[in-house]
């Protein structure tokens, strides 16, 4: 007995082969450019918030230490610019390798600075004794922080 099978003439007939075209492609590939031309620079600009909302953390925990000395002593610790804080301030460090933390403080106040690194130089963030914030020459936020 002999069974004839019909192979139906959906499947792949000799004049076309499966697969996608050149146009096809090349659409995906415009649309794909198209949605990193919008992600890219949001990403971006999410990460650099991200920056200034740690170097911000950096400076308000400080300011911390610095207010808990001054209770202690009833006037503000002198520091000078040079001083290595977290030495001065043992369970302070900067969690921010993208900004330089530094203070300047007298016995009638202090001001903390941070200042930008890589691809946030010239952006300066500081916060003084009577905290008063301000963000200079920065991506996000010019003027207050964000």
């Amino acid at each position: 007995m002999t069974m004839l099978v019909k192979v139906s003439e959906c499947a792949s007939s000799p004049g076309r082969a499966a697969g996608f075209s050149l146009i096809e492609l090349m659409i995906a590939l415009v649309i794909a450019a198209i949605l990193a031309g919008i992600a890219i620079p949001s990403y971006t600009n999410y990460i650099e918030r991200s920056k200034m909302r740690s170097a911000q953390a950096d400076l308000v925990a400080l300011t911390v230490n610095i207010e808990n000395e001054y209770q202690r002593m009833l006037s503000y610790p002198v520091i000078a610019e040079e001083d290595d804080l977290s030495e001065r301030y043992n369970g302070w460090n900067a969690t921010s390798d993208d900004f330089d933390i530094s203070a300047v403080s007298t016995a009638a106040g202090y001001t903390l600075t941070a200042s930008g690194r890589n691809s946030l130089e010239g952006c300066t963030l500081t916060i003084d004794n009577n905290n008063t914030r301000a963000a200079t020459d920065c991506p996000q936020g010019n003027g207050d922080w964000i």
